[in-house]
């Protein structure tokens, strides 16, 4: 349903709800599930991140991500299991957010990223650690630009007085 322009909102909702359920430690770790559907990730990267007509179903399935990193976290910590195969799809397509110019896009993206980096388990997956330049190089830009944007700012209050 998420390859269906016309149920794509939908069906990411549905997937939200699901995963966003309070669920006994146990049934989080059937959650996983989801890291299993390359679909999920493959359409990321078929759509066009910056089309405003996708806002909403990326912000959702963003939702959808965090939520998923935050019981793979979970997972890996309680009951010892490995990294799931897709792991890398998902990052990628976390990434690809990450300097989305939507604020709220991005923004999630680092939640997601802060939370991977968090863990204990996952901060030190090699996969992982690969990623961190990249993390940090958009960090250091967005830091940049908002200085650039609030200088601009001062500059025309000041040029008001």
């Amino acid at each position: 349903m998420l390859s269906v322009p016309d149920f794509r909102l939908k069906a990411v909702t549905c997937m939200l709800n699901v995963v966003e359920r309070k669920t006994p430690p146990e049934e989080r770790k059937e959650l996983l599930f989801f890291f299993e559907e390359s679909i999920i990730f493959e359409l990321i990267n078929n759509l066009d991140v910056y089309n405003q007509d996708n806002y909403l179903f990326f912000k959702t399935l963003l939702q959808c991500f965090l939520a998923l990193g935050t019981h793979l976290s979970f997972c890996m910590t309680q009951f010892d299991i490995e990294a799931p195969t897709n792991f890398s799809l998902y990052l990628n397509c976390v990434i690809s957010f990450t300097r989305h110019p939507s604020a709220v896009l991005s923004q999630i993206a680092q939640n997601i990223w802060m939370n991977i980096l968090r863990s204990p388990i996952l901060s030190v997956d090699p996969l992982v650690q690969s990623f961190v330049p990249v993390i940090f190089k958009h960090g250091i830009e967005n830091l940049s630009s908002v200085d650039i944007h609030h200088k601009m700012i001062v500059y025309h209050v000041n040029f008001l007085k």
